[in-house]
């Protein structure tokens, strides 16, 4: 295993500690530099991992925009701590400088921001050695902030990575992305104690072989996140919140987000808490993307995240790239900030009405005889104001043998069916959502396959038509029970 990234030289070490420079300065570097002396000025800029051993307290340390490499195009194994009181960054509305890194251990990450200290404008590129066991791009520790950045974190077979890890700590206006095999997840939750995080503004996608969007983790400690103006969407789940051991405790406090398929889980209490504004369940709203398939998730004028957010000054003062945080009148949800889509054109003015030629009898529509067809000068028009039927609504199953079950509903146009599953309330708990089921379906009888463990259910079914009228919801409980064993066969018998 290549250990490059394990120890800089301590000689250098030595040296740094001996003249480090005065607090409040500003250390400046470049991606091709090879300096390692002070002044790291903006006419002779310093490496990278130099800039950042030699700032304290009080310094920042500022990138030229480029690729950041270890040498050539060999990938950082690691670089130095944010350290409290630092800020390292770029500069917002340039191009961001790239940091390209290789995590070879699973007891680092590839950088961490300590507490007090603040990355921002930068794109991370990481990716991990194949079969680590939790590898991180970034870790945030609480009184650290992740601001305006992008961080992609590229998925190895058999290892486990997270693209923006959080001890605790800020993460806003960042696009914290997954891609690759292996399992990685966008933003993970995973302090210590009672620990506490912050996600504003965050774009929270993994498109990975497997990971979730937005994970918050506990074993017997509380963690509490608050989640504001944030997408997320992960590969198996978007939102997930587990509290390993009984006396865990996770709380999700999220508001004016979007996100569609969440899980709770463990022995301890977990609590996802919806607020208002969110585009979830019933009024989950896909967002609309720049080029999602090339990862590039800046939002199109059209998508309903626009302007759909909660101004707040928590939200900071710009988005990811430079942009003024809130343009229209409110903060959009996401990473970004676009303007929206122009209204349409105003409508031409009625056409006045031309009376009928004097030698020509006005025709009588009082007995309901249609409009004589005609060559020219007429044009159709339609309107639907017909809301979408669902009849029939039920849940049988598939087979004798099969925990599987049918949702069967008849239609009576074409419409997507959004079909929420949840847990009915009982004496001791309240109705729980468990997933969100949308099928685009055509008039008539219609079947859903649906595989849940052994329990009480209950299905919701919302029709919504293409000109956006909405049916009345159906309800339908059901139960999914152990399925029988096939009986076995008795053998005939000898005569």
């Amino acid at each position: 295993m290549d250990l490059r990234r394990l120890a800089f030289p301590v000689a250098l070490i030595a040296l740094l500690a001996a003249a480090g420079p005065a607090a409040g300065a500003t250390h400046h570097a470049a991606p091709d530099s090879e300096r390692t002396s002070l002044p790291c000025a903006e006419a002779t800029p310093c490496k990278l991992d130099y800039a950042m051993l030699v700032a304290s307290t009080g310094d920042d340390v500022a990138l030229a925009p480029g690729d950041y490499y270890s040498s050539g195009t060999t990938p950082w194994a690691g670089v130095p701590d944010v350290r409290s009181g630092v800020a390292v960054h770029g500069s917002p509305g340039r191009p961001l400088p790239v940091l390209h890194g290789h995590v070879f251990t699973s007891t680092q990450p590839f950088i961490a921001l300590r507490s007090g200290g603040t990355l921002s404008d930068v794109t991370l590129d990481v990716e991990p050695e194949p079969g680590l066991a939790g590898a991180r791009a970034t870790d945030v520790e609480a009184g650290a902030l992740l601001d305006r950045s992008i961080v992609r974190a590229r998925g190895a077979t058999g290892a486990a990575m997270t693209a923006c890890a959080m001890l605790g700590g800020t993460v806003r206006n960042t696009a914290c992305l997954g891609s690759g095999d292996g399992t990685v997840h966008a933003i993970m939750g995973t302090g210590s104690g009672a620990a506490t995080y912050a996600v504003r503004n965050v774009t929270a996608i993994t498109k990975a072989a497997a990971g979730d969007g937005l994970r918050v983790l506990a074993s017997s400690n509380t963690a509490t996140m608050t989640v504001a103006n944030t997408i997320a969407r992960g590969t198996t789940s978007d939102l997930v919140a587990r509290a390993g051991l009984g006396t865990g405790r996770v709380t999700v406090n999220i508001d004016h987000s979007n996100w569609s398929a969440q899980s709770t889980g463990g022995n301890g209490v977990t609590t996802i808490a919806s607020g208002a504004g969110n585009q979830h369940g019933p009024t989950f709203a896909t967002p609309v993307f720049t080029d999602a398939a090339a990862g590039d998730y800046r939002p199109l004028p059209t998508s309903p995240t626009i302007d759909a957010g909660a101004n707040d000054f928590l939200n900071g003062p710009l988005a990811l790239g430079g942009d003024v945080r809130t343009i229209g009148p409110v903060s959009d949800i996401g990473a970004y900030e676009v303007e929206a889509a122009p209204p349409p054109p105003p409508a031409p003015p009625a056409t006045p009405d031309v009376p009928f030629p004097a030698d020509q009898p006005v025709p009588d529509f009082s007995g309901g005889e249609p409009f004589p067809e005609s060559s020219e000068g007429n044009v159709a028009f339609s309107e639907d104001f017909e809301a979408p039927v669902i009849r029939g609504l039920t849940v049988r199953k598939l087979s004798r043998t099969s925990k599987a079950r049918a949702i069967r509903f008849r239609l009576s146009e074409p419409a997507e069916v959004a079909l929420v599953i949840s847990r009915p309330a009982t004496e001791r708990a309240e109705a729980k959502e468990l997933a969100v089921i949308k099928v685009e379906r055509d008039a008539g009888p219609n079947v859903v396959r649906l595989n849940r463990k052994p329990g009480r259910y209950e299905v919701t079914a919302v029709a919504v038509d293409a000109a956006g009228n909405t049916s009345d919801e159906q309800t339908k409980r059901f139960t999914i029970t152990k399925p029988k064993p096939k009986p076995k066969r008795k053998r005939p018998k000898r005569s």
